[in-house]
Order: C-alpha cells, then sequence, then structure tokens
C-alpha cells in the first residue's frame, strides 16, 4: 500500500467509527474508542508490565485459546498480535522502559495489522512491533512499514498539526518546529520521535 492508500485508509475508518478529528478540541485521539468500535468482530487490547512471549501465551491459554506455536518464552517484547479464528488480541508492554507515547504507538501499530491486514494473516498469527521511525532506512518488511504510517497518520492527524501550527503563528509570528514538536506530543500522548517524523512528512513548522 502507498502512504496515500493508507491516509485514505484512516480517513475511512474515521469515518465509518464516527470518530473524525476535531482540531477545536485538545487531547490525544481516543485509542481505546478505535478498538471498541472496530468490527473485527472481536479485538481485545491488553497493556501487560514486562512483556514477554511467555506471557502471551500464559494469558491467552488462561482464556481457553488454543496455541500452535509458543516460540521462545523469555523473547521480550513492545508489541503483539495474535489471531485465532475470527478473534484477535493485541498485547503492549507497559515496562519503565517503554513510556505511554510508545506504548500509544505500539497499540497503535498492532491495531493497523488488524485493519489492513486481517485477510492476510493465517489462522494463528504473530507480530512484533518494530518502531523504527527515525530510521526510514531500516529493514522492515511491507506490512511493517505500512502499520508504522498507519499508527502515525492515526495517532497525529494533520489537521491538528496543522491547527496548532496556525495557533503558534498566531501567537508568536512562527513556528519552530522543535517548539511544535514539544506542544503536539505532550498534547496528543506520542513520542517526540514520531512526532518529529510527522511534522518532517508534512513540511508542518519551520525548520
Amino acid at each position: 500500500m502507498t502512504p496515500s492508500d493508507i491516509r485514505t485508509a484512516v480517513a475511512e475508518l474515521r469515518r465509518q467509527l464516527r470518530l473524525q478529528v476535531d482540531p477545536a478540541k485538545p487531547g490525544p485521539v481516543p485509542l481505546d474508542a478505535f478498538f471498541a468500535e472496530l468490527n473485527y468482530p472481536r479485538l481485545i487490547h491488553h497493556t501487560v508490565p514486562d512483556l514477554t512471549r511467555g506471557k502471551v501465551i500464559d494469558h491467552l491459554r488462561g482464556e481457553g485459546v488454543r496455541v500452535l506455536e509458543a516460540g521462545d518464552a523469555a523473547e521480550r517484547l513492545a508489541g503483539f498480535i495474535f489471531k485465532a479464528g475470527r478473534a484477535a488480541w493485541v498485547y503492549v508492554s507497559s515496562d519503565r522502559d517503554n513510556p505511554i507515547g510508545r506504548q500509544r504507538f505500539t497499540a497503535g501499530h498492532e491495531f493497523a495489522h488488524a485493519v489492513l491486514h486481517r485477510d492476510d494473516m493465517p489462522e494463528q498469527f504473530f507480530a512484533d512491533t518494530h518502531q523504527m521511525l527515525s530510521n526510514p532506512d531500516a529493514e522492515l518488511g511491507p506490512k511493517e512499514r505500512e502499520a508504522n504510517l498507519f499508527a502515525v497518520e492515526l495517532l497525529i492527524p494533520e489537521e491538528v498539526c496543522r491547527a496548532r501550527e496556525e495557533e503558534l503563528r498566531r501567537e508568536h509570528g512562527c513556528c519552530p518546529r522543535g517548539v511544535l514538536v514539544y506542544r503536539l506530543a505532550a498534547e496528543l500522548l506520542v513520542s517526540r520521535e514520531s512526532t518529529r517524523y510527522r511534522l518532517n512528512e508534512l513540511k508542518v513548522g519551520d525548520e
């Protein structure tokens, strides 16, 4: 999928779920509402301290899910999505090395897999999160790149970026990109890294 395809997919999802962007209303994108409203038909979101593959497997088996593959139980994960039949479970690590901005990006990334790639998932599907926005040349597969772009498009809406740029220009006569990064990251509860990537992509703010 092209970046344009992903922008269209996010816009259509917002329209379908009636969760459109209102730049006049400050605050983060209500990611939990997207999880709740998406007709997967079953998409369950969990935040787990110090997430490992073993914790995922133990939780799924505790839910009565038959897991066909376990892998290395000690493997640490930032995020994970598991599909079984017509349900999917998203797991996000909440350890101290994974602050809230990264947690939200991870959740958005895994949510993107559920939206964009559900038809390509085998009966049981595992996917780790790779957050490499600072290195666009990193060797990521197309689905991982698409999920990253989807998460940025969803969590850092263009309308909000441009509205906050206009506010800074009205207030101060200029809009230093670094200042806008801090303001948006705090408002939207996303990482400064993701925000900087987004503003560079949109060419919003002064260099």
